[in-house]
């Protein structure tokens, strides 16, 4: 009797804790249903959470979630020291971004100043500064708008920033 009290009991306790896991994946644009008779999974590319798996009693989310404020990696990058200024243009924070972007440049001299944003086919999607600047540091930021305040698509973008004798181009991914 004992031995039967112990399978049943282990049996029991095996049910009861086992993992649930999804031991497959999709990737598409549109988002699919996989449905059996005890869970169903919806799938979809470029949403904040990709998808979630559910049964009768449970319901998990798998994917990515961006939530405000949001956390990335960043590399360590020395900030400009105001008295010893130099003509640069610094990575974009956060990136990937889901709301906006911080775009910092300083300048060691007072120049034209030109801060745009491009597309992949490299066509100006916003133009954040065109204007005559001091020496200092500026910060500007970009919520993901073309230059009629509409939002523009997800995807990879770039900071071009270019004063008299001095550009450089920054990666920049929005995800929506």
């Amino acid at each position: 009797m004992s031995k039967l009290k112990i399978f049943l009991y282990l049996l029991f306790i095996s049910y009861a804790f086992s993992q649930y896991y999804c031991d497959w994946y999709t990737i598409n644009s549109d988002g699919k249903n996989l449905t059996n008779t005890n869970y169903q999974a919806k799938n979809s590319l470029s949403q904040n959470a990709i998808s979630y798996l559910t049964n009768p009693n449970y319901l998990g989310f798998i994917g990515f979630w961006i939530r405000e404020p949001q956390v990335s990696i960043k590399e360590k990058e020395e900030l400009p020291n105001p008295h010893q200024l130099e003509t640069k243009l610094y990575n974009p924070f956060p990136n990937p971004f889901f709301h906006k972007t911080r775009i910092l440049f300083s300048l060691k001299n007072q120049s034209n100043v030109k801060l745009f944003i491009y597309d992949r086919m490299g066509r100006i999607i916003k133009i954040l500064i065109n204007e005559n600047k001091k020496p200092g540091i500026y910060s500007v930021n970009w919520q993901g708008e073309n230059n009629f305040q509409q939002k523009v698509n997800p995807g990879i973008y770039f900071s071009k920033f270019q004063t008299g004798d001095y550009y450089e181009i920054k990666k920049i991914t929005f995800i929506w």
